[in-house]
């Protein structure tokens, strides 16, 4: 694999126009490429920043609609039955009569 130092090397050794015109091309292509990868590496760490943003969002909210519904849905409470209350039903048979 060739690096932009090693084509700086060959370039020296070969001292030929053609050589030299190929070194140049050949580092601009390097550093249009190291260019595109650090574009692409912001890029990512955006993506990522973002989706983590995202995901804090996302549990907010999923917070936020459980207290809506509960809100909208409140829980019923308890009715005291209006009435006689019986304590225990009688099943003796000699208190019944």
């Amino acid at each position: 694999a060739f690096s932009e130092h090693g084509v700086l090397m060959l370039s020296g050794v070969l001292n030929s126009e053609r050589a030299i015109a190929v070194s140049i091309r050949i580092m601009r292509v390097f550093v249009r490429l190291q260019r595109l990868l650090q574009n692409d590496l912001e890029l990512k760490l955006r993506v990522e920043r973002l989706e983590g943003r995202q995901d804090r969002s996302d549990d907010a909210l999923g917070e936020l609609f459980e207290v809506v519904r509960r809100m909208m849905d409140p829980p019923v409470p308890e009715r005291r039955r209006i009435g006689y209350r019986r304590e225990e039903l009688v099943t003796d048979a000699s208190l019944e009569g």
